[in-house]
């Protein structure tokens, strides 16, 4: 899977969520978007970068959305690293967050996906 830009997740008035990446966000009057879908579709994208992360920073091939960090071998150092690589793709938790969170789909339901959409387009 190519990385993905840096985003910052939207919902438009008519409920469309939109993975805006930065560049565009701070380009005057762009309406162009890095991923465009529902919020299930978008869920999944970020999901996807999650598994992309974790695996590299982990080692470890495969790994499933409902597996568990710690039970894969995490540690505090390793969730510093997850959480900074993935603000540099727009993703934001805190290290913190992974300790009730410790799944890819926990995380994404109850962290990262409450808090970016509770930004909207105008």
């Amino acid at each position: 899977m190519d990385r993905l830009d840096v985003f910052r997740i939207m919902r438009s008035p008519d409920g469309s969520c939109y993975l805006l990446s930065i560049d565009q966000e701070h380009s005057a009057g762009s309406t162009n978007t890095g991923f465009v879908g529902t919020e299930l579709e978008c869920a999944n994208h970020i999901k996807q970068s999650l598994v992309r992360i974790w695996s590299k920073t982990l080692g470890i091939r495969d790994i499933g959305t409902d597996e568990d960090f710690y039970e894969l071998g995490g540690d505090s150092l390793l969730a510093l690293k997850i959480a900074f690589a993935a603000k540099q793709e727009g993703i934001e938790f805190v290290p913190a967050d992974l300790r009730s969170h410790s799944t890819i789909s926990d995380l994404v339901t109850n962290v990262i996906w409450p808090r970016a959409m509770s930004v909207s387009i105008q």
